[in-house]
């Protein structure tokens, strides 16, 4: 089968570095590889008779093209993203199977094998950080906040700093409770492999996002976390931060992490407001035009129908090119309208019990992140976040189960 053929040529773990590393290098917009490869995953999903998710979208989008097909829609731009939708479905689809299938043991050697081409690329973009002409292809060089100037954050070879962050953040979560639960929290390969790449990103939704992630799981998940061994090393883990962040402020009180929380607690922060409320106002503003508030204007219609509307509302002048909401809410609410989000929370809050995400630490902590994230960045169709979605209702991850934590901790440790 395409993606359990490990024996040969590990296609999973090919596969894997496609998604993480190449999906959208030199693609037009919303492309991925992934998608050109459809055929192949299309056969492997149907071979392992796995059709339900297709039956379902396929009932999905004809009961809402009955309802958009009354409204001035762009037939063209309307198809060409439920192809793009679907193709994306495809690609889930068997992401999910091998999910369902993979040992613990099998995982873990494939998040390590990630990490290490990772720095790799890290090393060879830091090189690259010195030679101009190339810079642009690992770095993203647009000014994070008013007054910053370009300050070059790491991109990878994904569209940009928050997309590469967003990528690595099922992976930090992973090893941080990993190293955390069964070996050393400030463990030096963690924090070099993982933390140093999110800090070059200097993705600050994403980072934050990752933090109150750490904090909500240390209270929900107390009397397993706070035994003597693990409290100790939480407050040298805070104490180390705690120093950091005071030695920062102390010489360094301009520097850019400050003057862009300065930023965005005074509103000056474009990237912040676009991504939080300034996309439920144009989702707003966009629905109440078209008067569509329960069903939305569509998919692929904003950037025609609420073109114009968006420029009006940041006052653009010029050709702008990627017309969309970076906000996977109100992205949603905007294609699918108050009914679409009900079914996006809803569908989510229905799987978390049904696949019981609390019983496990690590599908947990990914779940609080992905939740709070969706109303702060993203957008609606969004592969990335639609994989993590996936890994979150999986039932893979066996190692993080609470219920038998306590048993392999001990086997672990011995």
């Amino acid at each position: 089968m395409f993606l359990n053929n490990t024996r040969k040529y590990n296609i999973p773990l090919l596969v894997a570095y496609l998604y993480v590393f190449f999906n959208v290098f030199m693609l037009p917009n919303g492309l991925y590889y992934t998608s050109l490869l459809a055929p192949f995953f299309l056969f492997n999903a149907l071979r392992n008779r796995v059709i339900l998710p297709f039956f379902i979208f396929f009932i999905f989008i004809v009961s809402y093209f009955l309802i958009h097909k009354s409204q001035p829609i762009i037939y063209r731009d309307y198809w060409r993203s439920n192809l793009l939708i679907f193709l994306n479905i495809v690609f889930l689809t068997n992401v999910w199977i091998y999910f369902q299938r993979a040992s613990d043991d099998v995982l873990n050697n494939l998040f390590k094998k990630i990490i290490y081409l990772n720095f790799i690329l890290v090393l060879l973009a830091l090189a690259t950080y010195l030679i101009p002409s190339v810079r642009s292809v690992f770095w993203y060089l647009i000014p994070i906040t008013a007054g910053s100037g370009i300050i070059p954050r790491l991109k990878m070879l994904s569209s940009e700093a928050s997309i590469y962050s967003l990528i690595l953040s099922p992976f930090f979560l992973y090893f941080f409770f990993y190293y955390f639960l069964f070996k050393k929290l400030l463990n030096f390969s963690f924090l070099l492999l993982l933390v140093l790449p999110l800090l070059l990103s200097f993705s600050m939704g994403v980072c934050s996002g990752l933090i109150a992630t750490v904090f909500i799981c240390f209270v929900y998940y107390r009397k397993l976390f706070f035994q003597t061994r693990h409290f100790i090393q939480i407050m040298l883990a805070l104490f180390v931060i705690t120093g950091i962040i005071l030695a920062l402020y102390w010489f360094w009180k301009d520097n850019v992490v400050f003057l862009r929380l300065q930023n965005i607690v005074s509103g000056k922060d474009t990237s912040a407001r676009g991504r939080t409320f300034e996309s439920f106002v144009l989702a707003g503003k966009t629905l109440q035009q078209y008067h569509c508030w329960w069903t939305g204007i569509g998919p692929g219609q904003f950037k025609i129908m609420g073109k114009s509307l968006l420029l009006n509302y940041y006052k653009y002048s010029g050709n702008v090119a990627d017309i969309r909401v970076p906000n996977a809410c109100a992205d949603t609410l905007i294609v699918y309208g108050i009914i679409g989000l009900i079914i996006r929370i809803g569908l989510q809050v229905w799987l978390f019990f049904k696949t019981k995400v609390q019983s496990n630490i690590f599908r947990f902590s990914l779940f609080i992140f992905l939740f709070l994230y969706q109303f702060t960045g993203s957008y609606f169709n969004n592969l990335i976040e639609w994989t993590l979605w996936i890994l979150v209702f999986s039932k893979a991850f066996v190692l993080f189960d609470k219920y038998n934590f306590q048993e392999k901790t001990n086997e672990t440790r011995k």
